[in-house]
């Protein structure tokens, strides 16, 4: 028959694969904690053993009454951490993948929503006080060029806006960063075009032919010119534009737009480009448009009178080499 052994804290049997010696040296704290809580009286020998259950328990039990009974640091004295994040009175919004904070609508990557960049978030945070939270997800329709539309910044923000924010010591050091970067081009700069809020519909006109929400949907035309740290899209298609319109030339165009003339002939370049990609055959030349809508929408009842003999399956282009 086997001998059976008792636990020397529960008095219970051990069995042997939870059986654990009690005189060893990792044991001899979790002694003295026994007999200090008059949990072992008698002397303990080489035949005590105790559950290993029961040992954890009770190490676990005399580990947090040291740490409840060491000096509490001084928060105001001590090191804090530099990770923990600061409560700030900046409201705050984008707090999930699937909803648009924008107008609150529900939805996902595949169906037209789009990852809103670090500039289109700063530029909400100028123009409203909110911000966004990084990578935060958007409808398309709001974004034109990398930024918000218009439309956008001067509607009201229909998603769940929290009035404070959280944000590590890294995050606050990038915000200010973000800002001094914004002010200090708006101070070079004699003319924005990234923020439709700086000049009116007449400035528009005047410099590039267009009106500033004809200009915003050129701008959702073009996909394809890359954004730098020295211009936006649309800052790439009104150099275009405006040399056009006014016949300046590259050094006035750098004056204008605070650039270099090589970085003003990159843009240029850049820009008709993209235009004869994506904007002329969607709306000049024959292929844009159908016979057929040339001869029921471009046709007049006078002209299908005087060369067509009133023939309406007949189309009539003319054209004026003056």
């Amino acid at each position: 028959m086997s001998k059976s052994y008792a636990c020397a804290i529960c008095t219970k049997r051990v069995g042997p694969k939870e059986r654990r010696k009690l005189k060893t040296d990792g044991n001899k704290q979790l002694i003295k904690y026994l007999r200090k809580h008059m949990l072992l009286t008698d002397e303990v020998t080489d035949k005590d053993v105790v559950h290993n259950s029961c040992r954890l328990k009770y190490t676990a039990e005399s580990a947090a009454a040291r740490l409840s009974a060491s000096p509490k640091k001084n928060p105001q004295h001590g090191p804090s951490d530099k990770k923990s994040p600061f409560q700030l009175n900046i409201k705050s919004a984008g707090f999930s993948h699937t909803i648009c904070p924008i107008c609150n609508r529900k939805g996902a990557r595949s169906e037209g929503f789009v990852t809103i960049p670090g500039e289109a978030i700063m530029q909400l945070f100028i123009n409203k006080n909110i911000l966004l939270k990084k990578n935060s997800r958007c409808c398309n329709t709001h974004m034109s060029g990398g930024k918000f539309t218009p439309e956008t910044l001067s509607a009201d923000i229909q998603g769940k806006i929290r009035s404070t924010t959280y944000m590590e010591p890294e995050q606050i050091s990038s915000l200010i960063n973000s800002l001094r970067q914004s002010a200090t081009q708006r101070q070079k700069s004699c003319i924005d075009f990234d923020d439709p809020s700086t000049m009116t519909d007449a400035d528009y006109w005047n410099l590039t032919g267009l009106t500033k929400d004809q200009f915003s949907t050129l701008i959702g035309d073009v996909d394809d010119i890359r954004t730098t740290k020295t211009r936006s899209i649309r800052t790439c298609i009104a150099v275009l534009l405006v040399k056009l319109r006014t016949s300046l030339g590259n050094a006035l165009l750098s004056t204008l737009f605070n650039m270099t003339i090589a970085q003003i002939r990159r843009a240029l370049k850049s820009s008709r480009k993209s235009l004869m990609k994506s904007f002329v055959p969607k709306n000049m030349g024959f292929k844009h448009v159908s016979r057929e809508e040339i001869r029921t929408t471009h046709t007049r009842p006078l002209a299908q009178e005087l060369f067509a003999a009133s023939d309406q399956n007949k189309s009539i282009i003319v054209l004026d080499g003056t």
